[in-house]
């Protein structure tokens, strides 16, 4: 019975390490075709950048929301948010007023880990389709993102989303121009 719990034992370590290792791999391979601009990848992915448009500093992290600055809605007629969440998030849905609309961020986050993204999707009959998705750093600085080739005619929301090593909260503000 010992030698049995024994190597139970050290089966069951075995596993925790391969697995720990494979997550560790993961997590270096998802980084290195971002940072390689391999064309699987980076067709729907971009980074975003800086930017002198000034936007207010959120330091309000207590909890996960997603506010916009007219009482009782997602997104004022300037297009103006804040946002604070600890996982994921969705904005409420827009229709841009052009082919192409900017995203400007500014946000902070709690961990040492940085980076986040807000992707932008279509909204479909039968799922919802990723248009961009594009990295962002949170450290407290204005960024930006052009969206190009968009359907006026076509709803589309955001989704604010980080790694899944990053541990902290993301707190921030922004502003998507031109809407209707």
């Amino acid at each position: 019975m010992k030698r049995f719990k024994h190597a139970l034992s050290l089966i069951l370590t075995v596993i925790l390490i391969t697995t720990s290792n494979n997550i560790l791999s993961y997590a270096s391979d998802v980084e290195g075709v971002k940072d390689s601009g391999s064309d699987s990848y980076s067709s729907l992915y971009d980074v975003a950048t800086s930017s002198d448009v000034k936007l207010e500093k959120n330091t309000d992290s207590s909890h996960q929301y997603f506010v916009f600055d007219e009482s009782g809605q997602k997104m004022d007629s300037n297009g103006n948010f804040t946002f604070s969440f600890s996982w994921s998030m969705d904005s409420a849905s827009f229709k841009p007023a052009s082919s192409s609309i900017t995203l400007y961020a500014r946000a902070t986050c709690t961990s040492t880990v940085k980076s986040y993204n807000i992707d932008l999707y279509r909204i479909d009959d039968t799922d919802d389709t990723l248009v961009k998705a594009v990295s962002f750093t949170a450290n407290d600085t204005s960024q930006q993102y052009t969206f190009t080739g968009l359907d006026t005619s076509e709803r589309y929301f955001l989704r604010f989303t980080k790694p899944f090593w990053n541990a902290g909260t993301v707190t921030g503000s922004g502003q998507i121009t031109p809407i209707q």
